[in-house]
């Protein structure tokens, strides 16, 4: 079949999906546009700012507060951001910071997981 099939009651009928209506609900006027207001521009400024800082304390324990991660998740999170570090260079920075923070480690079918409890 070429067309798309609408059912009213018992009664069916077909509809061809090239019609050029303007009702149609692939119309391009009814398409929501994405604005460029301040909200937008906050989400980019914090997204530079992140890449620019690299690996900080506050973005590991942002992420080993909203789930438990292995080391592997948690420097795959990190080696998809644009940070200027080698791969060894991350891993010994994000280390230290492992250290530092010391989370809570579980032992789950076999892996280390990470994580921390939210501050109150």
């Amino acid at each position: 079949m070429t067309g798309v099939e609408l059912w009213h009651g018992d009664k069916k009928k077909k509809k061809k999906s090239g019609s050029g209506s303007s009702t149609s609900s692939n119309s391009r006027s009814s398409t929501p546009t994405i604005s460029t207001d301040g909200a937008a521009n906050t989400i980019a400024a914090a997204a530079t700012k992140l890449s620019l800082q690299g690996i900080t304390e506050e973005a590991v324990r942002r992420y080993l507060t909203r789930k438990p991660m292995t080391s592997k998740d948690l420097l795959q999170k990190f080696k998809s951001k644009r940070t200027d570090l080698s791969n060894d260079e991350t891993v010994k920075k994000l280390a230290a910071i492992v250290r530092k923070i010391q989370p809570e480690q579980k032992t789950i079918k076999g892996k280390l997981y990470l994580s921390l409890k939210p501050q109150s």
